[in-house]
């Protein structure tokens, strides 16, 4: 499967998702830690959300890690993943 970063996706399909509101959304663990933000999302080659790349706080190395959609429990209200 080849993934394509969102906004690359968007400008070449010319349509808009939902999905790139999240850009920014803290992400928190189920212990309510938070872990990160969401910086990027990576979708498929029919435009399907697949992941989120979640930039981890400094404290709990400073790196990226992928965040599978299908397991992210979004929440609009506070922009919380």
């Amino acid at each position: 499967m080849t993934l394509s970063r969102i906004e690359d996706f968007e400008a070449s399909s010319r349509r808009s998702f939902r999905e790139h509101k999240l850009m920014q959304f803290e992400v928190y663990t189920v212990q309510d830690e938070k872990a990160g933000e969401v910086v990027e999302i990576l979708v498929d080659e029919a435009g399907h959300s697949q992941y989120l790349v979640v930039s981890l706080n400094d404290e709990m190395t400073g790196k990226q890690v992928l965040l599978p959609y299908s397991e992210a429990q979004v929440d609009q209200t506070t922009r919380r993943v």
